[in-house]
């Protein structure tokens, strides 16, 4: 059949082609056609789901990471608008749905490609999964669902379409191939066909002829030329994609400068180096150059314009190169010039390198070796470099030759046995066991000074160092001859008190008990004398820790000046010295040297802030009769005490009858420490009026301990205990809160907003931190700020003046009102009353008690209520027990009262039935009538 085929005419053959030609045309047509516009279809319908995904993803994250769930929803909305959309929804970082629309059906997503966007397409629905981010970080995913039905039915409109092009497509070319057949009667029409493709560059055209006449020589021909063509064009693309491939993706930048340094040619890399692109930069005479550091311009151009002129190459040329966005960087440069016709340098083709981190490598490199040679030279311990071999010293520090008097020439010929205050062989043996042990060397040993000078002690920190393939002994030395005398002192600081100079405790108790075997042995008595200075704690507070080391300084010196070498006197702590006095006859002899001690105190102190005047209070003990050491010593600090509570400046012998005092007393502070914890401490609220209008203005919270065994005690029984001792600040602070919660409590009861009084110890209002506690009392009750009054007493406002004015205007920065208690027992000036920040001033009891009996009395209020009016302050007046106090009080426009005459302190339940009482008194009464007691 082929040789049947063979032998056919050209035009026969023509025909036949054709027809083949048609069927292979109309079946590409009707087959890829499609396929490929299915492709494309799916990849729009891909492409507008994944827009649109990345848009609402876009404005999604934010509403998902806050939880802003009505945008959300209003993005939604705009989603169901959506036509072909079947489903959305949105999840949280936790995988938890944040919202959803339309009927849910997950894609077979197996698993999170690390990719922002992922697709897929199932049958006819396409899946699109989204990462939100929200400043870069995850804030949960976004996954849509749309229909493809549409596209589908677009495909098979091509499909119709493609057949029906192919079919009529196939059909005109075999009628136009018979019409060409008609009128060509020669196959040459195949070979002109062939050469023209051929020569229009498309080297894979061939001639079909499969004949053995000229023309199917002719064809084999133009046939393995064209075959020979293909091949050498295809070497050529491959060879131009590799150059592409390395010219584009190179890290280096690729360059090419004509001879009027115009930028002819550039790789991309050059947009990373200098935020430009190819295209922005080509062209451009000198451009890149002029992107340099100011510095670096005219040298470059120098440098390029040598180059053209001199032609050879540069390598390694580094300058300092500027970005668009203005990071400096440094950039090194090869170049090379290519030369023209006649030997003239015509282009310049070189690269460009990033070595921006090398150069910050080599910088800190080279700061890393400045910072250890810094190190070395400055640092306080002698470092001493030996070699492992020879011994010899190899470098030492400037500490090193302070240490031991050397200079620079003399360490150059030291070897380790030079300044080892040892034999040659312990040190031999030591620089062995550091080198086969291989780890630091830690330990004392003393350094020989220069030329026969002293041994100093030093402690040796030595390990083994490589110095390339040699191996050396790095010693660290510290001076520790400061150390050696400093612990030569530890047993006497042991034993004595380091600011007085006196026996400390555990001497003190060594001595005793040597005394008491010595007067046991003898048959004599002793004494122990403790000694407490008065108010010490107030001078300390109001003139400094400084003041109130000299002054215990001084005490201990006229203390020792006092007794004789027998007898000694020690410092316990504080303000609390103990002495024992032995080789007493009776208890007279430890009283005449008590009485001389008071004497010593009562002369005044002359110290930096002027003279103070102090006293002390004295217990004594004496042996046998008062027990062992420690009793002796626990007796008198009881028997001091009692003379504390004695009024204070006196002395008090221990007996038994003290003892049960003071074991009431000790009792009685631990009941206080436990009484928070159990919960035993009542507040009651003492009303305060206008007594003008009858109307309730404010209430006073008053503490009470309900003891279990004693019943109720009152203040005056326990809160001297509790501010000696510093249980008042936790006891303030609780009553300071159950009162604010109290009247937060009538607030939202429904009664009309009042202020709540509360007392503040002069302990209480040192606290570093009081204006703080307030705030966040204030903070946890809900109580506003202007419902609250801090009542201070005067003397506590006079401890420190300027400290108090502080904290007052931080407490009125808060809203606080702040009121003077106990105004006219104090002795505050006018001056430093008008600077303190407060709004009330309180009449203390004491005054009214007065009224209408001592003129003096009545002076003095009339005074303080008009000095109060004058300045703007209200006036209360306590203590207000009869209807005459009361209507002396109103004619001298003093119309805040409190006291027994309108009520009594209530528990916080009767309070309410109060405010009632009070409310109806008010609207039952009358313009002239007053107010009757509760």
């Amino acid at each position: 059949m082929f040789r049947f085929f063979n032998n056919l005419t050209i035009r026969a053959k023509l025909i036949c082609n054709a027809v083949l030609c048609a069927l292979v045309v109309g079946g590409f047509v009707v087959l890829f056609f499609p396929y490929n516009q299915k492709l494309q279809i799916q990849a729009q319908a891909l492409e507008k789901a994944v827009a649109l995904a990345n848009m609402t993803a876009d404005n999604l994250a934010t509403s998902v990471t806050f939880e802003d769930r009505k945008t959300a929803a209003e993005i939604f909305a705009v989603l169901r608008s959506t036509p072909d959309l079947l489903f959305a929804e949105a999840r949280n970082s936790d995988g938890s749905v944040f919202m959803s629309t339309g009927s849910i059906r997950h894609p077979p997503f197996t698993h999170d490609a690390g990719e922002r966007v992922q697709t897929e397409i199932v049958g006819t629905t396409v899946f699109v999964r989204v990462r939100l981010l929200e400043r870069g970080m995850a804030a949960g995913r976004l996954l849509l669902g749309f229909s493809m039905k549409k596209a589908q039915a677009q495909m098979q409109r091509v499909i119709a379409t493609a057949v029906a092009v192919g079919t009529l497509l196939a059909l005109l070319i075999i009628a136009f191939t018979a019409l060409v057949a008609n009128r060509i009667s020669r196959s040459v029409g195949h070979v002109i066909r062939a050469t023209e493709e051929i020569a229009s560059e498309n080297f894979s055209a061939t001639v079909n002829v499969r004949s053995g006449d000229e023309m199917g020589l002719l064809a084999g021909a133009i046939n393995a030329m064209s075959a020979r063509l293909q091949e050498s064009r295809t070497q050529l693309i491959r060879s131009e994609r590799r150059y592409r491939l390395n010219f584009e993706n190179v890290s280096d930048v690729i360059f090419s400068l004509d001879r009027n340094l115009g930028l002819t040619s550039v790789s991309p890399s050059v947009e990373k180096l200098s935020g430009f692109t190819a295209g922005e930069l080509s062209g451009h005479t000198g451009r890149i150059l002029r992107m340099l550091a100011p510095e670096y311009r005219l040298q470059a151009f120098r440098d390029m314009r040598a180059l053209l002129a001199a032609g050879g190459s540069l390598h390694g040329i580094q300058y300092e190169f500027v970005s668009q966005a203005g990071q400096r960087k440094w950039i090194e440069i090869n170049a090379a010039a290519h030369t023209g016709d006649h030997h003239a340098a015509a282009t310049i083709v070189g690269t460009i390198r990033d070595i921006t981190e090398r150069k910050g490598a080599q910088l800190a490199l080279s700061q890393a070796q400045e910072r250890y040679r810094s190190v070395i030279s400055q640092a306080s311990d002698s470092i001493v470099m030996v070699d492992a071999d020879t011994r010899a010293i190899i470098e030492v520090n400037e500490a090193f030759q302070q240490l031991l008097g050397y200079d620079g020439s003399d360490t150059d010929r030291l070897t380790l046995y030079d300044i080892m205050a040892e034999d040659q062989s312990e040190v031999d043996l030591s620089l062995a066991r550091i080198m086969s042990e291989k780890r630091c060397c830690i330990g004392e040993h003393y350094f020989q000074a220069k030329a026969g000078g002293a041994r100093v002690p030093v402690e040796i920190n030595a390990n083994v160092i490589h110095a390339g393939s040699s191996q050396a002994v790095c010693i660290i030395a510290r001076d520790i001859s400061a150390q050696k005398k400093y612990e030569s002192s530890l047993i006497h600081m042991a034993n004595h008190d380091s600011l007085t100079g006196l026996p400390n405790r555990s001497l003190f108790m060594d001595r005793l008990q040597q005394a008491m075997y010595k007067q046991e042995r003898h048959g004599n008595m002793l004494a122990v004398i403790f000694i407490d200075l008065d108010q010490f704690k107030v001078v300390n507070d109001t003139y400094g820790h400084a003041i109130g080391d000299k002054l215990l300084r001084e005490a201990a010196r006229r203390l020792q000046g006092l007794i004789r070498k027998s007898d000694t006197v020690a410092r316990f702590g504080g303000d609390e010295f103990t002495l024992i006095v032995a080789d007493i006859v009776s208890q007279n002899d430890a009283a005449s040297i008590a009485g001389k001690i008071l004497k010593i105190f009562n002369r005044p102190i002359s110290l930096d802030v002027g003279e103070i005047f102090m006293s002390a209070s004295i217990g004594i003990s004496l042996f046998p009769h008062d027990g062992t050491a420690a009793d002796l010593l626990r007796n008198a600090d009881m028997a001091m005490y009692h003379a504390k509570a004695s009024g204070r400046n006196n002395f008090q012998f221990f007996s038994g009858v003290l003892n049960e005092k003071v074991r009431e007393r000790l009792a009685l502070e631990n009941g206080l420490r436990q009484a928070l914890e159990r919960d035993e401490f009542i507040v009651e609220y003492q009303p305060r009026l206008d007594a003008s209008t009858h109307t309730v203005i404010g209430v006073e919270a008053l503490l009470r301990w309900r003891h279990p065994e004693k019943g109720i005690v009152v203040p005056l029984d326990f809160i001297p205990h509790a501010e000696e001792t510093g249980f008042i600040v936790p006891i303030g602070m609780w009553v300071l809160s159950a009162a604010c919660a109290q009247n937060k409590a009538w607030q939202n009861a429904g009664f009309a907003p009042i202020r709540v009084s509360v007392n503040i110890s002069a302990r209480q209002f040192r606290e570093q931190d009081f204006a703080a506690s307030v705030k966040k009392t204030l903070a946890q009750t809900g109580l506003a700020p202007q419902f609250l009054e801090l009542e201070i007493t005067e003397s506590s406002l006079m401890i420190n003046h300027e400290e108090a004015v502080t904290v007052l205007r931080e407490l009125k920065y808060l809203g606080v009102t702040i009121a003077v208690d106990d105004f006219g027992t104090g002795y505050s000036s006018l001056l430093q009353l008008k600077q303190l920040p407060i709004d009330t001033l309180k009449v203390d009891k004491h005054f009214i008690e007065g009224l209408s009996r001592n003129r003096n009395d009545e002076a003095l209020v009339d005074t303080i209520i008009h000095m109060g009016h004058t300045m703007g302050l209200r006036v209360v007046a306590e203590g207000v027990e009869t209807r005459e106090q009361m209507r002396y009080l109103l004619d001298r426009n003093c119309v805040e009262m409190q006291g027994f005459y309108f009520s009594h302190p209530l528990a916080p339940e009767n309070v309410p039935a109060y405010f009632t009482t009070c409310a109806e008194a008010g609207r039952a009464a009358s313009g002239g009538s007053s107010l009757r007691p509760a």
